[in-house]
């Protein structure tokens, strides 16, 4: 993850915001608070903001999350250092990377307005019609469960019979259940849908009402026992709405940029678009070794048209 990290904090423009009077490319007339140094040099909060943002969702949140961010610090440094290095050569007054600043400026200004489009166009509301509109999607029966694994099946009887005795399923699964996956949350499953479950599993779970208690089940040699904690016709928006969100973004991306495209119109320097017109017949040359259609032979043993009428 981290070497796409580097390229894509280079690609973002750390060390490559172009001051007003283009004397020095990479320095921001007001850089702001500063985040951190790197060897006296300041890089600020907005340039790291901008850099997090210019990396992949899965990336970005990863590193939310974790609240490291020394990778991303190191990785600013790195190209800090290059960017400084690049200046004390004086590579900022070659034609060819002046060109380059400008593709990558020109980049930016792209970026930064396809990210407005999606911003306007991938609303609430947007969201909310791609869920209604694929409803069927996301309309399918589910049971919130929780799970003991027993044993034997005399321990697994027992068991059952404290938990429709009003017993606490989720105590009993800590204290019982012989998963270590599913003991230490008291056996929660979370919801799940018929697919998530062998066909004789879902079957019985799903024939169930909401509190019952079910099994016990044998499957691979131990006992299950259930129980149903809740149940629902459909997957709500809240629990799909992240990922329904990103396909509306690319959605709105994909059309955005076909409607640009289609404006795209090519011209050849001095505006000339209309194919050249085509030399007149007369001018036309034969090439060197061709023949007059007259003096033209035919192949050996080929007949005159009409021989033999």
């Amino acid at each position: 993850m981290f070497r796409k990290l580097a390229f894509l904090l280079v690609a973002a423009g750390i060390g490559c915001q172009t001051a007003p009077d283009k004397t020095t490319p990479g320095e921001l007339a007001n850089p702001g608070e500063t985040a951190f140094l790197v060897n006296g040099h300041p890089i600020s909060k907005e340039m790291m903001e901008v850099a997090m943002g210019r990396l992949p969702p899965a990336t970005r949140k990863q590193l939310e999350e974790s609240g490291d961010l020394k990778q991303v610090q190191q990785e600013m440094a790195l190209s800090e250092l290059l960017y400084r290095k690049a200046l004390e050569r004086g590579l900022q007054n070659e034609r060819k990377t002046q060109v380059a600043i400008a593709l990558a400026e020109r980049g930016a200004l792209a970026a930064a307005l396809v990210d407005q489009v999606v911003a306007e166009r991938a609303t609430e509301d947007a969201i909310k019609k791609y869920y209604d509109e694929h409803a069927v999607q996301y309309a399918q029966p589910q049971a919130k469960l929780r799970i003991i694994v027993a044993k034997d099946e005399a321990s697994a009887q027992d068991l059952v019979k404290q938990a429709r005795g009003g017993a606490d399923f989720a105590e009993l699964a800590r204290n019982n259940s012989i998963d270590p996956r599913s003991k230490a949350s008291g056996g929660d499953l979370g919801w799940m849908s018929k697919k998530d479950l062998p066909p004789d599993l879902s079957e019985k779970v799903f024939s169930a009402a909401k509190g019952d208690v079910v099994g016990p089940i044998s499957a691979n040699g131990a006992f299950l026992v259930f129980k149903v904690e809740d149940a629902r016709d459909k997957t709500p928006l809240s629990e799909v709405h992240d990922d329904i969100e990103a396909k509306v973004q690319q959605d709105v991306v994909t059309k955005y940029i076909d409607e640009v495209r289609s404006e795209i119109r090519i011209e050849q320097p001095g505006g000339a678009s209309a194919p050249a017109e085509a030399a007149p017949a007369a001018e036309a040359k034969p090439a060197a070794d061709a023949q007059p259609a007259a003096e033209a032979k035919p192949a050996a043993g080929a007949q005159p048209a009409g021989a033999g009428d």
